[in-house]
């Protein structure tokens, strides 16, 4: 999947370029001369075009040959998209800058893609995992503003035709036009709103679950299983509002066999959020009062959070706890206390999944695993690591840092990671490897 995102990337480029010769007067004279030597692509042909107003175009029948590269196994790759539309865009943008002039990010399109398919290995990738080799469509729609440095993406779309679609929208303040570089930017980037949506439109969870449990030697009940009780966990003492959000959460992920709808999830912080606000997520509450986390889809169960062990502490029971005494003085009535745990009890909760905090000023992601390895990604690179339990502390020993042994304590979700002379690292836990690290 992650090869054909780049190949998508790659002919869309390639197709905005071609932007402002096909809507201009004598378009394929043009775009012969001025925009194709610039094309990275080996072949690029169309059956037909046609001018869209004065900033757009239609292309049909488009076939795109990449050359032979690593990525491709050394291999050429062909694309094939039905209809290319190209409602908007910014024509100038596209061309390569000359010698000496800085590269500047287009500032606006809206493009759709329909009927997308290719030879590459990636667009069959899933068919071993028991899912049919469909056209993908897509479609783009964003645009920024230079003078407030704001990007707004009112659509990124990506679907399966019959499978599965995925949406996203977002207002992303502080992007600037004329920065290239990434890692920068997304630590100056703070996100305004923001909004992902999901539907399983063909039974696509039902297949791919299964077999991919069975290529890990597992069941998809198991993996639901683990995902929910770890929201579970995370729900234990939170207020009414963060538990609707994550009875959404657990209510979707329960029904992977046959979805009740889409499963829409909304970011409308209270103040713009970057990179570095994701260790408050530990914070009671934090997702619904400070990042403004909402969630919906049909088939949502009230308290279906309900009932886990905090985050680091193994659950005992399934089912939804006792109600509550009506003893105003009970302890029932008091807020639930998250559990301390040290030492090997604490690194237990953490082995498997991802701490992330601050270093040297910048986000860092620490996947510890199972067979004692370790990968951090810190400042745009990954290192390796690794780690090992001796006695009541554990070592690392993460790139060129000096090994070191801590004791470990783990409150909910942040964890606390002290040496022998006092020093050491908080950071917040997160589940699973999300970085894909």
């Amino acid at each position: 999947m992650t090869r054909l995102i780049a190949w998508l990337a790659a002919l869309l480029a390639a197709v905005a370029i071609a932007a402002g010769p096909v809507a201009a007067q004598n378009a394929l004279q043009i775009f012969e001369r001025d925009v194709k030597p610039q094309m990275e692509l080996k072949k690029f042909t169309y059956g037909s075009a046609r001018p869209l107003g004065d900033k757009g175009f239609v292309l049909t029948d488009v076939v795109a040959v990449t050359p032979a590269d690593p990525k491709t196994g050394d291999k050429e790759a062909t694309i094939r998209i039905d209809k290319v539309t190209v409602e908007e865009t910014d024509i100038e943008r596209w061309k390569k800058p000359k010698k000496g002039e800085p590269e500047l990010a287009p500032r606006f399109l809206k493009m759709k893609l329909e009927g997308i398919s290719g030879d590459d290995a990636a667009f069959h990738s899933l068919e071993p995992y028991g899912l049919p080799r469909v056209p993908a469509d897509m479609a783009i729609d964003y645009r920024i503003d230079t003078a407030t440095k704001t990007l707004t993406v009112n659509k990124f779309e990506m679907a399966l035709r019959g499978q599965a679609r995925l949406d996203l929208s977002a207002v992303i303040e502080g992007v600037d036009d004329k920065d290239n570089d990434l890692d920068g930017a997304q630590e100056k980037a703070r996100l305004r709103t923001g909004a992902v949506t999901f539907e399983d439109t063909g039974g696509f969870l039902a297949k791919l679950l299964p077999a991919l449990a069975k290529e890990e030697k597992t069941t998809p009940e198991a993996w639901v299983n683990v995902a929910t009780m770890a929201i579970k966990g995370f729900a234990t003492g939170q207020g009414p509002a963060t538990q609707k959000v994550l009875d959404t959460l657990v209510s979707f992920i329960s029904d992977w066999k046959a979805p009740k709808g889409p499963l829409t999830i909304t970011v409308k912080p209270a103040a713009t959020t970057g990179i570095g606000d994701l260790a408050r997520i530990a914070m009671p509450n934090a997702l619904t009062d400070v990042f403004g986390v909402t969630a919906s889809y049909a088939g949502t169960r009230e308290g279906a959070s309900a009932g886990g062990a905090p985050m680091g502490q193994p659950s005992r029971r399934t089912t939804r706890p006792p109600a509550p005494s009506t003893d105003t003085d009970s302890d029932s009535k008091r807020p639930a206390r998250t559990p301390r745990l040290t030492g090997q009890e604490a690194w237990n909760g953490v082995v498997g999944n991802t701490l992330t905090g601050r270093l040297d000023g910048k986000t860092y992601h620490l996947l510890i695993r199972k067979d004692g390895t370790a990968s951090r990604l810190h400042d745009g690179e990954i290192e390796p690591g690794k780690w090992k339990a001796e006695d009541d502390k554990v070592c690392l020993k993460i790139g060129d840092d000096d090994r070191a042994c801590y004791t470990v304590v783990t409150s909910g979700r942040t964890v606390t990671l002290t040496d022998s002379g006092g020093k050491g690292f908080r950071a917040t836990l997160l589940t699973g490897n999300p970085r894909d690290l």
